[in-house]
């Protein structure tokens, strides 16, 4: 008798065990860090970007520059401070996949951890990269307009259209190559395919 309670005990505990893991492995936790303590004490806010009204918005108070997420949904978010408080950080947006998110949230903003969101962090500097060009190329093309110099003024509208295909294309690649996850239906909804 004494066999059979403690039999079944330990079933019970393995059964627990068991189910604790297999939920654990559904979470994504985002671990956050901020790059000032100045904002201690304010909330930080996990905004899906299928839907930015209040539904389906998480937040998490920061604490020692600190912050936590622990979602089971599936989707990409932005990680954002109150619109009162963010002057001097940049918006992140973040995979919320099984595993663990580590992001940084300052002037530079950044994340790495699981495969969507390094695949994001590489987009991410593939933009910033693409902007820096695009801008300076706009503005050297506006220079010449502005001199009467209306050749080079297109040669330089001609490299910046160029830049924006190759940028396009280099997003469907990566969006085709991550076909089926969050991160390839939001890139799908910057730039579906024609």
């Amino acid at each position: 008798m004494k066999t059979q309670k403690l039999l079944a005990i330990a079933a019970m505990i393995l059964m627990t065990a068991c189910t604790a893991t297999d939920s654990q492995q559904g979470e994504c936790r985002i671990h956050g860090t901020l790059g000032s303590d100045k904002w201690d004490g304010q909330y930080i806010f996990l905004v899906p970007t299928y839907r930015a009204d209040s539904v389906g918005v998480d937040s998490a108070k920061i604490a020692g520059r600190n912050f936590e997420f622990v979602t089971t949904k599936l989707n990409v978010s932005d990680l954002r401070l109150s619109w009162r408080t963010r002057f001097g950080t940049q918006n992140l947006l973040v995979v919320t996949e099984p595993g663990d998110v580590y992001v940084t949230i300052d002037s530079i903003s950044h994340g790495y951890g699981t495969p969507q969101n390094d695949s994001l962090q590489a987009w991410k500097t593939r933009t910033e990269n693409f902007k820096r060009k695009a801008r300076a190329l706009s503005a050297a093309s506006r220079n010449f307009y502005a001199a009467q110099d209306s050749v080079s003024g297109d040669a330089i509208k001609e490299q910046l259209n160029a830049a924006r295909k190759e940028y396009r294309k280099a997003t469907l690649r990566m969006a085709k190559q991550m076909e089926g996850t969050p991160l390839s239906e939001f890139m799908y909804r910057i730039y579906p395919e024609r």
